[in-house]
């Protein structure tokens, strides 16, 4: 139930921008779907295939589920939304490419995906310049929605929390509920997102470290004595 609700959150936000895209906000070309009688078009971009694949197909599914339901229940303002699917593939360069596909060719008022910082990241400057908002679930890292200047990105936004609140979350829990005074961590090198909570983790846990352990995806594991 809290998950349906949050769908229908993320797909309900992408909404709010057709109305400022057909008031004006945003770049406007003819044909653009906000204007169209027939559906509304938000793209779905994420990682059907390749190795978040089992992140890319649960979130794509559940956007797909959350836009039924809202076109069950009349749409928006009487319009149905259509889901435009894309397959990223796990890949950076195809994340890029689609957002651009999606705002340009597809005439999306929205995009939602990837599922991954990386991809995230590499489509966010094609949304910049198309102007159409770009909404990741899952994209954690810190500095994910600023360039490198530390200037916010006008069209990225997501909805899950930060590598720096869930480290920090699971230390607290560490500290305050077990009052653990030592710990040990297994951190997948392979994910920018096990890196990143291993580190904001290490910073704030109040107790001792005795072990870090590192693995890349695939490989097994010897149980730690």
């Amino acid at each position: 139930m809290k998950m349906k609700r949050w769908l229908l959150g993320v797909v309900s936000f992408s909404a709010v921008f057709i109305s400022a895209c057909s008031s004006g906000g945003g770049r406007q070309e003819e044909g653009n779907a906000a204007e169209d009688d027939e559906a509304i078009t938000i793209g779905s971009m994420f990682e059907l295939t390749g190795s978040a694949s089992a992140y890319g197909n649960t979130q794509a599914n559940a956007v797909q589920m959350a836009a039924d339901e809202i076109n069950d229940d009349g749409g928006i303002d009487g319009q149905e939304i259509n889901i435009k699917e894309y397959d990223t593939q796990s890949d950076e360069s195809e994340a890029a490419s689609i957002a651009t596909r999606l705002s340009t060719r597809d005439n999306a008022v929205a995009m939602i995906g990837p599922a991954l910082t990386g991809p995230m990241q590499a489509a966010i400057p094609n949304a910049n310049d198309a102007q159409v908002p770009l909404i990741s679930p899952s994209a954690t890292d810190d500095g994910v929605l600023t360039d490198e200047d530390g200037n916010v990105q006008p069209y990225a936004y997501r909805t899950g929390f930060t590598n720096s609140f869930q480290g920090g979350a699971l230390a607290n829990f560490a500290n305050d509920e077990l009052d653990a005074k030592k710990a040990v961590i297994l951190g997948d090198n392979s994910s920018d997102y096990a890196t990143g909570l291993t580190d904001e983790f290490t910073e704030a846990f109040d107790g001792e470290i005795v072990s870090v352990e590192n693995f890349l995806k695939g490989r097994t594991i010897l149980t730690l004595s």
